[in-house]
C-alpha cells in the first residue's frame, strides 16, 4: 500500500514538472534605476458595479526595500 502511494505520489509530481508556467511578462514592465530594478504591474481591475463604481489597482515594487511593495487603488464612478 505504501509503495503504491508513493508511485502515485512520484508519477503526479513527474507529470506536473511538464506542465508549462504560467507567462506574466504581460501583465508588468520593469525599468532598471541606479539604486536597483522598479517593477510595477499593469491596472487590474477588481470589480466593477455600476452604482458603486470600480475598483483598481496596481502594485509598484523596487528591489532593495525589504520585500515591501505599494498598493496603489482607485475607485471610479460614481
Amino acid at each position: 500500500m505504501t509503495k503504491r502511494l508513493l508511485l502515485a505520489a512520484a508519477l503526479c509530481i513527474a507529470g506536473a514538472s511538464t506542465l508549462p508556467a504560467q507567462n506574466i511578462r504581460n501583465h508588468y514592465v520593469s525599468k532598471a534605476e541606479t539604486d536597483g530594478v522598479i517593477y510595477h504591474t499593469f491596472p487590474v481591475t477588481l470589480f466593477e458595479n455600476r452604482e458603486a463604481g470600480d475598483l483598481t489597482f496596481d502594485i509598484t515594487y523596487k528591489e532593495h526595500r525589504g520585500g515591501r511593495a505599494t498598493i496603489n487603488s482607485e475607485r471610479k464612478g460614481r
